[in-house]
């Protein structure tokens, strides 16, 4: 395991480097079991059983030139609302401080995807998973930093790369999401913030409820507009029987 030398802004916490692993976030769990401070990151060249918020659907990173990264969580995150999003926001911000670098010419056309996705151009780069256990929260975190090679996942992926037209280093992205991660889960009106970079919002939309396939027992498909995220984290849809604030589900265009 090797230190990655990038800042990390919470107290006492480093950054490790696996050479592979079957999932950053099992050795994160790994990590606290053996009292690594809070805010510590583990990351791996190769994820070999990388996971996303739904069983049936893994996620690929390119060894060595992606970002695959769970981050033990600071014990008060857990008591947090709308953790994904929290992230979700300190991405976003990182994203756009490396396209301001860069000098990419605006719009960027970057959102965020209820509840834990990153989207450039409708395209997804990047994903977060949180889990807890034990009481503690883990961030697992995997970001497609050149053209990705193959997912096992619904939306149109790409990588940043190849949407920014330069070179992204994975331990960059790391650092600036670090940095806004701390300043985010300490965020009074995140919801706001988050809100005004929501995937659709305004726009018509149609939401699957629960975390089950189409035709399962008790899914529901509704139709409506998105209007933002609550300070719990739940997406606010205005349907034409009245406002709903959902959970749990899945978000996609009309």
């Amino acid at each position: 395991m090797d230190r990655i030398p990038v800042r990390n802004p919470f107290p006492g916490a480093a950054s490790w480097l696996l050479p592979e692993t079957g999932s950053t976030m099992d050795e994160a769990r790994k990590l606290a079991e053996a009292w690594f401070p809070e805010g510590t990151v583990i990351a791996a060249d190769r994820q070999t059983a990388g996971r996303g918020r739904f069983r049936d659907r893994a996620w690929v990173t390119e060894p060595g030139r992606d970002l695959a990264c769970t981050v033990i969580l600071p014990s008060f995150s857990c008591k947090l609302g709308g953790l994904p999003l929290r992230a979700g926001l300190a991405l976003h911000r990182a994203v756009e401080a490396i396209a301001a670098r860069e000098r990419v010419a605006p719009p960027l056309e970057l959102s965020i995807k209820w509840p834990n996705d990153l989207l450039i151009r409708d395209r997804k780069v990047a994903g977060i998973l949180c889990e807890s256990s034990g009481g503690r929260c883990y961030l697992g975190l995997g970001v497609n930093c050149g053209r990705p090679s193959g997912t096992d996942f619904r939306t149109e992926v790409s990588g940043l790369a190849e949407e920014l037209g330069t070179p992204v280093d994975r331990f960059l992205v790391l650092e600036l999401f670090l940095a806004h991660l701390a300043e985010a889960l300490a965020e009074e009106g995140w919801e706001d913030e988050v809100s005004r970079r929501l995937w659709l919002l305004g726009r018509p939309a149609r939401f699957r409820t629960g975390l089950s396939e189409p035709g399962a027992p008790g899914v529901r498909i509704l139709e409506g507009r998105i209007r933002g995220v609550g300070d719990s984290g739940e997406l606010i849809l205005e349907t034409r029987e009245g406002v709903r604030y959902l959970a749990s589900g899945e978000l996609f265009r009309v």
